[in-house]
């Protein structure tokens, strides 16, 4: 170790100016001050001794840290070390060893999934650059996305009212095979939405849609960020501060929908979707799935197709509903707000039905098919894809004083397009007859406005 010396504590320095020798504790009278002082005396040295105990280890472990991080002070190496391969400081374990250590090149280690060939822009090179060939460069991105399928179960109905649902064995008759999506299938599949009713007139939304698109295309998703996209697409300037302006995340929320509008009307018979996930303005385009099976699973398709042949001869035979029917609906069994709205909506709602079907001039969803929506509401869309009606009729009720507002308005759910909306007034919808009543006049009006009349 170390010739360092423990410094001395002020007890110590303390004890040397005090000559203990010298101390004659007869002499003090008061017998019980003589025990106190020669009590206290004797702690005073035990303390002074375990404090210079403490200094010498206190400093012995010092020396030993000083000595790992190479340091002087070091204890002394074991005996049976050997003096060639002994660290003793920081210098010296930096030094190289003369050992040379064999460095794997990385592309034997990382799985290659596709290669590209840099195209190098000619005008930006100098007039003397000459082509010495190609070096690789591993570029390594972490993909992860889900692949969440929605299987939508054919439902079809007879003429008697009776539903009848495909369910194929997903199991027994799919496998997972990943297929590469064709670029130009996705483009090809994007002009068919930016045609659509929905973004046909939405410039900001089309230019949204062909940004994002394109980037996930050219595999920059990466890029694909808030500030971005105001810039490029909403035209901000150079102080435009996302967490201030949100501008793209209100017209996110509008892309999102448009979409959903959008598989559900025109693009519902689609092989592909570009869904925006909540939170992220980079699309997820899920590839198709292709079927694989063995013999024993080709049994079970070979029995499902001879079914389906049959529910399909049935289906063509039957009276199909026509592309116009009308479903007569409660607003509040349409995810509108109830809060406000009458339960007398739904008794002048099957009048109205009953009304548009005595006329026999305007095809009508039967109110039987409408009264599994009570308990289980649906929005606009998603109610006339189940029922198959080409046009809603929402009912609201709402009391406004002594007398009850009636609120009528026929939309296109798969486009969001109003037919038509009228305001009715009525002082009591108690009783039947005045129930009948407004909905002779509802009928009335709104076979006008169709030219069913």
């Amino acid at each position: 170790m170390s010739g360092s010396q423990p410094t001395e504590s002020a007890v110590d320095q303390i004890l040397k100016q005090v000559d203990l020798a010298s101390v004659d504790l007869a002499s003090i009278q008061d017998e019980r001050a003589r025990e106190c002082i020669h009590l206290l005396l004797n702690l005073v040295e035990s303390l002074a001794a375990q404090g210079r105990k403490l200094q010498a280890e206190n400093l012995a472990l010092r020396e030993q840290l000083r000595g790992r991080k190479g340091g002087g002070g070091k204890p002394d190496p074991p005996k049976d070390a050997s003096s060639s391969t002994a660290r003793s400081s920081e210098k010296e374990r930096a030094e190289p060893s003369g050992e040379k250590r064999a460095k794997r090149s990385k592309l034997d280690r990382i799985r290659i999934d596709r290669e590209v060939v840099l195209a190098m822009d000619r005008a930006a090179l100098p007039a003397d650059a000459e082509f010495k060939g190609y070096e690789d460069v591993v570029v390594q991105e972490l993909s992860i996305h889900t692949d969440n399928v929605a299987i939508n179960a054919s439902i079809r109905r007879s003429s008697y009212r009776k539903k009848c649902r495909i369910v194929l064995n997903i199991r027994a008759l799919s496998a997972t095979l990943i297929r590469m999506i064709d670029p130009a299938s996705v483009r090809a599949h994007l002009v068919n939405i930016l045609a659509s009713p929905g973004f046909a007139n939405a410039d900001r939304l089309r230019r949204f849609l062909e940004l994002t698109v394109e980037a996930h295309l050219n595999g920059e998703s990466a890029k694909i960020k808030e500030y971005v996209i105001g810039r490029e697409v909403y035209d901000r300037d150079d102080n435009y501060a996302p967490r201030l302006d949100p501008i793209v995340r209100v017209e996110a929320r509008r892309l999102r929908q448009r979409l959903t509008e959008y598989y559900a009307g025109p693009g519902l018979d689609e092989k592909l979707r570009i869904d925006f996930p909540k939170g992220s303005y980079a699309p997820v385009i899920p590839s198709p799935q292709p079927v694989a099976f063995t013999r024993h699973k080709a049994r079970w398709l070979l029995a499902a197709a001879v079914i389906a042949v049959a529910l399909a001869a049935w289906f063509f035979t039957r009276p199909a509903i026509p592309v116009n029917a009308v479903a007569t609906v409660p607003a509040r069994w349409t995810f509108v707000d109830p809060a406000g709205l009458d339960s007398a909506g739904e008794s002048l709602s099957e009048a109205v039905a009953a009304q548009l079907a005595n006329r026999r001039k305007l095809p009508v969803i039967g109110w039987p098919s409408i009264l599994q929506f009570r308990e289980h509401p649906k929005p606009s869309p998603e109610l006339a894809k189940i029922t198959g009606a080409g046009m809603v009729l929402a009912i609201s009720v709402r009391m406004t004083g002594a007398q009850s507002r009636i609120t009528v308005f026929l939309v296109e759910p798969f486009t969001g397009r109003k037919r038509w909306a009228e305001d009715f007034y009525a002082q009591d919808l108690k009783t039947p007859d005045s129930i009948r009543t407004l909905a002779r006049t509802i009928t009335h009006d709104l076979g006008i406005t169709l030219g069913a009349q």
